[in-house]
């Protein structure tokens, strides 16, 4: 009795001990299998992209030369009229008399003869008259006003952004003696951005009027010839 009951016992620990590790060997592989499928799936995940960066907004340009020669300049216009007297002259070219004449509606050779001066000094080129017994421009009306204001010579709508004006004494001296506008206490510095364009306009009109002195000059006959 014993003995079989020790052979049960022992028959019955061998078969708990199979299940057990049977029992064993069918939950481990699943869960390694599903461990190992979870990592994979990870592993297989790209990482996110980096966010794109917005551009670096670029540097503004250097400023230009006609830039520079405005910087620390103040203007403002009072209307005081004191750029059209005095002694200068006034020259206007062939476009500028055409747009003028146009403007009054006279003929050309009625505006020569009536607002311009009878000889010419610079081919292709007029210098206007002054008003008779005085040194004021003959378009100016009322000591202040241009009668020709729309239509009026660059040489006088570029004022004061002259390249000869843009020395720093030759400036000054202008605001002393002609232009009260000029560093006026309540003028505002200048936009040089704005007022370069007309800075290298008026430099490049005057080069147009010394080349028209020039060709004048090597024009004019020798005396003796």
């Amino acid at each position: 009795m014993s003995q079989l009951f020790a052979a049960g016992r022992a028959a019955f620990g061998s078969r708990a001990i199979t299940c057990l590790t049977a029992s064993s060997t069918r939950r481990i592989p699943c869960r390694s299998a599903s461990s190992s499928s979870s990592s994979e799936r990870q592993q297989a995940t790209p990482p996110p992209l980096p966010r794109a960066q917005p551009p670096l907004p670029r540097p503004p340009p250097p400023p230009t030369p006609f830039e520079l020669l405005l910087e620390g300049k103040r203007f403002t216009c009072t209307e005081c009229g004191k750029c059209c007297t005095g002694s200068g002259e006034i020259w206007a070219n062939e476009a500028e008399c055409a747009a003028i004449a146009t403007h009054l509606r006279l003929p050309m050779l009625h505006f020569f003869r009536r607002y311009t001066k009878s000889y010419s000094r610079r081919p292709g080129w007029r210098m206007l008259k002054l008003q008779p017994g005085s040194d004021h421009c003959i378009f100016l009306e009322g000591g202040t006003k241009c009668s020709i204001y729309p239509v009026r010579p660059l040489q006088c709508s570029t004022y004061p952004w002259w390249p000869e004006l843009m020395d720093p004494g030759e400036w000054a001296a202008e605001g002393r003696t002609v232009c009260e506008g000029i560093e006026h206490e309540n003028a505002l510095p200048v936009d040089v951005q704005d007022k370069a364009p007309v800075l290298r306009a008026a430099t490049e009109y005057f080069a147009e009027q010394l080349a028209a002195s020039n060709a004048g000059r090597l024009a004019k006959p020798r005396q003796g010839s």
